[in-house]
């Protein structure tokens, strides 16, 4: 499959002066660890769920918009529990796999909960 790399102008303060680079759908050897997802759903609802995944630590970046649609950075475990928490919500998800430099897929797993 063909890889997109996805550079974000974006840095983290946990990553110092290392930029976020994630490469969506990557050839993996065997089942991938971290996530980007795709969220839809009313504004409101939205931006209630992606408090709590904050918050529960489901997630490391939630990036949400005024147009109902969230992007989220999280890790299998992660992915997981956000399915169970929007399964009884409006919201829908499509998760793509992602790869990326070593620094900021570690804060990613530092970041969510394995719980």
């Amino acid at each position: 499959p063909r890889s997109m790399l996805l550079v974000s102008s974006m840095i983290g303060e946990a990553l110092g002066d290392e930029p976020m680079i994630l490469v969506e759908n990557p050839d993996l050897d065997g089942e991938a660890e971290f996530f980007l997802g795709e969220l839809s759903g009313p504004h409101e609802e939205l931006r209630s769920v992606a408090t709590e995944m904050l918050k529960k630590r489901f997630v490391a970046v939630v990036d949400l918009d005024d147009d109902g649609r969230a992007a989220i950075h999280t890790t299998a475990s992660g992915k997981a529990m956000v399915e169970s928490l929007i399964s009884t919500t409006s919201i829908s998800a499509s998760w793509s796999a992602v790869g990326g430099n070593s620094e900021y897929l570690s804060w990613i797993a530092g970041e969510v909960s394995d719980d």
